[in-house]
């Protein structure tokens, strides 16, 4: 625990196979955090013991602590308070774009149970962020990309979605895509091990890519003459992928 929290790349990311996919540089953010806290705090229920760690700045405050049994919890609890010396003393967290996060987190991983709660005093104006809300999509992004196009109506009855897993643990693409039938603009939100992709990537050129393709045959073989003019996609579009 102490390791992971004080330590810049301390993680078991880069070896011994822990894990296929994950975001970010392991143990980076933690350490990071840790090190702009005014006051952190990890407990880590694993084999019903309870172990607990405080640190200040960075640094530990107290050793590991097994603090008890316990027989209804496991996984990492993380709690820290940014430090005022390095942000001032009008730091704060915007309610919203927490919410944004995490709602996106609970789309991504089908089916996981993200519990999301807010004390009301930070939420301020117009901001409508829940302050309490369970977020959890048996779907995954075919419930996002619904959840996106809201009222709008779509040229097909039903989204094109699917899920593939590439051979020898190599990864898994994932897709949820629909024409909107207005004229307003589309957007494309893809994701790379759940991590936003603003700029795009391979795994968003090659899905726009393949998706031409498919488009152009078919039009080819039903006769269209302006087949070789398609390009996709336009601003017509509206899809969610992610790559992992």
């Amino acid at each position: 625990m102490e390791v992971i929290t004080t330590t810049l790349h301390s993680g078991g990311k880069f070896g011994g196979n822990a894990y296929a996919v994950s975001g970010g540089l392991h143990a980076v953010g933690l350490s990071a955090v840790n090190a702009l806290s005014a006051h952190m705090v990890i407990e880590v229920a694993k084999d019903k013991k309870l172990y607990r760690q405080e640190y200040r700045q960075g640094k530990p405050v107290t050793a590991v602590e097994f603090i008890g049994a316990v027989s209804n919890r496991r996984g990492t609890s993380v709690s820290f308070i940014p430090d005022t010396e390095i942000f001032g003393d009008h730091v704060r967290f915007k309610p919203s774009t927490l919410y944004r996060m995490a709602r996106t987190k609970a789309f991504l991983f089908r089916g996981v149970e993200v519990r999301w709660n807010c004390d009301a005093e930070l939420i301020t104006g117009d901001d409508k962020t829940p302050t309490e809300q369970i977020l959890k999509f048996p779907n995954g992004i075919a419930d996002y990309l619904d959840f996106l196009m809201k009222d709008r109506s779509s040229l097909t009855a039903k989204p094109f979605t699917g899920r593939i897993e590439f051979p020898n643990n190599a990864g898994a693409v994932e897709w949820a895509i629909c024409w909107p039938d207005d004229f307003k603009d589309g957007f494309a939100y893809t994701y790379c091990n759940t991590v936003y992709t603003p700029l795009g990537g391979t795994h968003e050129t090659g899905l726009r890519a393949g998706l031409t393709k498919s488009i152009r045959a078919y039009a080819e073989m039903t006769g269209n003459k302006k087949a070789g003019e398609i390009n996709f996609p336009g601003k017509r579009n509206f899809f969610v992928a992610d790559a992992r």
